[in-house]
């Protein structure tokens, strides 16, 4: 005080001198004082005019000055304002300035507009704890989440409603986690729903009564044989047993929540929540060849083995779209085709049979080695090929077969005799007007479809060598 009052005792007697009480905030993000109120202070500042005519100011200290406060003109204290503003931005802090109602000359001053915050990204603080709830917990507390625009739909099958149910009821198994943002408000937290919105809705909805659980034959199809036994089979929550509801409430799952560092709504955050989200969905799902590759059984390994045969490495492209164990799926194709005679239904479940061992009794060193001279034989007359799905890879296998049947030796057959039908059938093949699509070769109306066009062109090619009897027969199961 006593060098402000120094200062002030060198302007000039006949400057009038105007005295300002304001607050200041800090700019801290974690500063309790600018959050909750109007920030430091108040402070006292002077304004005055100097001899070059501009407005100077000097902070005068906590202790309202001795004597009376002289009035400001309307110019005077729109400059002092932006004065105050330089200076706090130099300092590089943000400013909220707030000005005391002051009474001069009978006459009120309005009250200053706070400066508008302008949020980075980089500038956002965000932290997340862990928090384990029961799921009773969860559904009790349910109108307290809420979805942000950003959110997908719901997309969930009915099976993957009931496999999270049938988790839940099983304490072999974990529930994924849910990660939330937390905002609080005067009636308590508010949650908003960032990842896990899904399960979310179906741990929810099941509590409602909304779907049941697995039936018997739903189980069978999902189980696959794992040595579990069906809990609980086909009832809504409130047909449970009492037993069953309070496994299932007292379950636990783990919730991440994200809060952040200062008093931020969600709207003043949500572009940086949102971009979460988005990273947090670049998690992928395990596509059809990596479940098949997660089931223990002595079809992995012939699989495994058919995968790694030279024919593949030569004829099969991966790109990184295929390098998630799709060479693995192309053996269980092989070992299918070879199982049952052509056509054959190939979708995902007859697949899933095999993978999880339900033909391993068929699955005897005569056939490995049978299949690998196959093998070569295919190599042989398709060599130069390149193929770049497991689709490509069934018109591969049933035409050897088809002609092995009707006579022909692949071995004495010229090199390379079917490359260019190959060719020829796969944009055909591609196009509405022939068959359809080679993604959609795993059904039997397709396959049918494709060789009532293709089988007479297959017998056309030159090249084939003719046998007197089929060199490969099939095992029929």
């Amino acid at each position: 005080m006593n060098n402000a009052k120094e200062l002030l005792a060198q302007v000039s007697t006949g400057r009038h001198i105007t005295y300002q009480e304001q607050y200041r905030k800090c700019g801290k993000r974690v500063c309790s004082t600018c959050q909750k109120g109007l920030g430091h202070g108040p402070y006292w500042y002077a304004y005055w005019r100097g001899e070059d005519g501009k407005l100077h100011s000097n902070y005068i200290g906590k202790i309202k000055p001795e004597g009376e406060t002289g009035h400001m003109k309307d110019e005077d204290l729109e400059r002092a304002r932006q004065i105050t503003q330089t200076q706090m931005a130099t300092l590089g802090n943000s400013l909220f300035q707030k000005e005391t109602l002051m009474k001069q000359n009978g006459k009120t001053l309005p009250i200053a507009k706070p400066v508008t915050r302008r949020l980075r990204l980089e500038d956002i603080e965000l932290y997340t704890v862990g928090e384990d709830i029961s799921l009773e917990s969860l559904f009790q507390s349910r109108h307290s989440y809420k979805f942000p625009d950003f959110q997908r739909d719901f997309v969930w099958t009915m099976r993957d409603e009931q496999l999270l149910i049938d988790s839940a009821l099983r304490p072999q198994f974990d529930i994924d986690s849910i990660e939330v943002f937390e905002e609080m408000s005067s009636d308590g937290p508010i949650r908003y729903i960032i990842d896990g919105g899904q399960r979310f809705r179906a741990l929810i909805w099941f509590r409602e009564n909304r779907f049941p659980t697995f039936s018997p034959e739903q189980f069978r199809r999902a189980s696959r044989n794992n040595g579990f036994s069906i809990i609980e089979p086909k009832r809504l929550f409130a047909e449970m047993t009492v037993m069953g509801q309070n496994k299932y409430k007292a379950r636990n799952i783990h919730l991440r929540v994200t809060r952040v560092h200062g008093n931020y709504t969600f709207e003043e955050v949500q572009s940086l929540i949102a971009e979460r989200f988005r990273r947090a969905q670049h998690h992928r799902r395990l596509n059809v060849a990596e479940i098949l590759y997660s089931y223990p059984s002595e079809a992995k390994e012939f699989a495994k083995e058919i995968a790694n045969h030279t024919t593949w490495t030569e004829i099969y492209q991966q790109t990184k779209r295929t390098k998630r164990r799709q060479p693995y799926a192309i053996g269980l194709i092989v070992i299918a085709l070879h199982l049952k005679p052509s056509p054959v239904n190939l979708t995902t479940n007859e697949l899933e049979n095999i993978a999880c061992g339900l033909y391993d009794t068929y699955l005897t060193p005569d056939l490995l080695e049978s299949i690998n001279l196959f093998l070569n034989r295919l190599h042989h007359i398709f060599y130069g090929v390149r193929a770049t799905s497991t689709s490509d890879v069934i018109p591969l296998i049933q035409a050897c077969q088809l002609l092995e049947q009707e006579g022909y030796d692949l071995e004495q057959s010229e090199r390379a005799c079917l490359t260019d039908w190959f060719f020829k059938a796969r944009p055909a093949a591609n196009t509405a007007q022939a068959w359809g699509k080679f993604s959609q070769m795993g059904q039997l109306t397709v396959q049918r479809q494709f060789w009532t066009i293709q089988r007479d062109k297959l017998f056309e090619q030159s090249g084939l060598a003719k046998s007197n009897k089929g060199i490969y027969p099939l095992l029929s199961v």
